[in-house]
C-alpha cells in the first residue's frame, strides 16, 4: 500500500499515462480516491477528471467517504461544481450544508436532502437559491413554510412530504407564479385547508400529484377532469374503494395503464371492486395481500398484466382461478407464499379459449405460510405442453407498488 513518506514517482502506478490511471482509479470507491489524494500530488490534479467524467448524479450518505471530513467533502463537492446535474444527500452536520451552498452549481437541476436536524428553515433559502439557480425539482426536508419557494425560476418539481410546518398560502403562491409538473404533498390535515382552496390554473400543468385522502377531497377530487396532463396519482396512508372510484370516475379516463396497490393501504376486498368500473385497466399490481379470488374473476377478465408481490395464496382455488382468466397476457408471483407444497399445471385446461398466450413467471415460491420461519420450495409441474401457455421459473423486473394506492394514466 502507498504511504505518503515512501511514495515512490517511479513507481509502476505513477508511471502510467493518463488515461490509464483514470480508468484504473475510477473502479475505486471514494473512500479511497480520496485517501490517495493525500499519497501523491498527481493522485491530486487526476482525481477530479475522474469525478467529473463518472458524477452527473451523486447521492452522499454518511456512510460514504467523502462525507465525514469536511475537507474531503469540499474537494470532492467542489471538483463537481459545473458539471453535476443531480444531488441527493443525507445531512446530519449543517457545516456540511454550509459547505455545498458555498459553490455555485449551474447544471444542477435536480436537489434532495433528507435530515435528523431540526434547524432547517426559510433562512436557508436563499443560500439554496443562489447555489442552485436552474434548479427544477426540488425535494427538502426541514421547518420550511414555503417562503422564498417561488424564486427558483425554473421549479417544476416540488416535494413537501417532509415539511411538516408547510403553510397553504406559500403552497398557493408558488402554484400561482410556477407551473409545476410534480406536486407530492400528504402535509396538510382537514382543519388546515377546509376553507381553502388552490389556484385551479396553477394545478392545470400537473403531471404527478401525490397527497392524502383530505387532500384530494378538498383541493383536486372535483376538478380531475380539467387536469389532462395528470399521468400519476398517489395516495398517501389509507384510501377506500369508494374514494378511489370517485377519483377514476371524476379523471374521465377510458384507459388506466397501472393501478399499482399496497394493501396496508387498502383492504384486499376493496381493490378488487374498483376494477367493475368501465374502464380499460392495463396492469393490476397488488403488494402484501391475502389473495382470496372467489367471486372477484369477473373484475379481473379486462386486465392484460398481473403482478403479485409477497402475497399469500391460501389453497389452490386461487390460483385455479387466476389461471381461468382469459385475458390476462402476463400473470407474476414474485416472492409469494402458498399454503400447497406442489401444484400442477394442466396446460390444455389453462390454454382452452384463449386466443392470446399466457406468460406466467415464478420467482423465489415458498411453501410455508409468510407467518412461520418454515420455507420449503413449491414443487411445480406440468401435463402437457401448448403454445398458449408458457411458464418461466425466473424473475420479471418489474416496479414494485410504492406505499399506498398509485393509478397511472395512459
Amino acid at each position: 500500500m502507498l504511504q505518503p513518506e515512501n511514495t515512490d514517482d517511479k513507481s509502476a502506478l505513477l508511471c502510467l499515462p493518463d488515461d490509464a490511471l483514470i480508468q484504473i482509479l475510477g473502479y475505486l470507491d471514494r473512500k479511497t480516491q480520496l485517501m490517495l489524494t493525500e499519497m501523491h500530488i498527481r493522485f491530486l490534479t487526476i482525481m477530479p477528471n475522474i469525478w467529473r467524467s463518472r458524477y452527473r448524479s451523486v447521492n452522499i450518505t454518511p456512510t460514504d467517504g467523502s462525507y465525514m471530513i469536511e475537507k474531503d467533502f469540499r474537494f470532492f463537492i467542489g471538483s463537481l461544481q459545473n458539471t453535476l446535474n443531480l444531488l441527493w444527500m443525507q445531512i446530519e452536520m449543517k457545516e456540511q450544508f454550509e459547505i455545498l451552498v458555498n459553490f455555485v452549481f449551474p447544471k444542477l437541476h435536480d436537489f434532495s436532502f433528507i435530515t435528523n436536524l431540526g434547524n432547517f428553515c426559510d433562512a436557508d433559502m436563499s443560500k439554496m437559491i443562489k447555489a442552485f439557480p436552474n434548479l427544477r425539482t426540488f425535494s427538502p426536508q426541514g421547518c420550511f413554510t414555503g417562503k422564498y419557494f417561488e424564486r427558483f425560476h425554473h421549479l417544476e418539481h416540488l416535494t413537501l412530504t417532509h415539511c411538516r410546518t408547510f403553510e397553504v398560502s406559500y403552497l398557493i403562491r408558488i402554484l400561482e407564479i410556477r407551473r409545476l409538473k410534480t406536486l407530492k404533498l400528504g402535509v396538510f390535515e382537514r382543519n388546515k385547508i377546509q376553507d381553502i382552496d388552490l389556484p385551479l390554473d396553477g394545478t392545470k400543468s400537473l403531471e404527478v400529484l401525490q397527497c392524502n385522502n383530505w387532500e384530494m377531497r378538498k383541493w383536486f377530487l372535483e376538478r380531475l377532469k380539467h387536469l389532462t396532463h395528470l399521468q400519476q396519482i398517489t395516495f398517501c396512508g389509507h384510501v377506500d374503494s369508494d374514494l378511489l372510484k370517485s377519483v377514476l370516475l371524476s379523471a374521465n379516463r377510458s384507459r388506466v395503464k397501472s393501478l399499482e396497490i399496497n394493501t396496508r393501504s387498502i383492504s384486499p376486498h376493496e381493490f378488487y371492486s374498483v376494477l367493475d368500473l368501465n374502464i380499460q385497466f392495463e396492469t393490476l399490481k397488488v403488494k402484501g395481500s391475502i389473495v382470496i379470488l372467489i367471486g372477484f374473476l369477473p373484475y379481473l377478465e379486462k386486465v392484460r398484466q398481473i403482478h403479485f408481490i409477497n402475497c399469500f395464496f391460501i389453497g389452490n382455488s386461487a390460483f385455479q382461478i387466476l389461471l381461468r382468466l382469459k385475458s390476462p397476457e402476463i400473470l407474476t408471483l414474485d416472492e409469494c407464499y402458498f399454503s400447497f407444497k406442489d401444484y400442477t399445471f394442466v396446460v390444455n385446461d389453462i390454454a382452452k379459449g384463449r386466443s392470446k398466450t399466457l406468460h406466467l413467471y415464478l420467482d423465489s415460491a415458498t411453501g410455508a405460510s409468510r407467518f412461520t420461519e418454515l420455507r420449503t420450495e413449491v414443487v411445480w409441474k406440468t401435463e402437457g405442453e401448448h403454445e398458449l401457455f408458457q411458464l418461466h421459473k425466473k424473475k420479471l423486473e418489474i416496479s414494485k407498488p410504492p406505499e399506498g394506492v398509485s393509478i397511472f394514466f395512459g
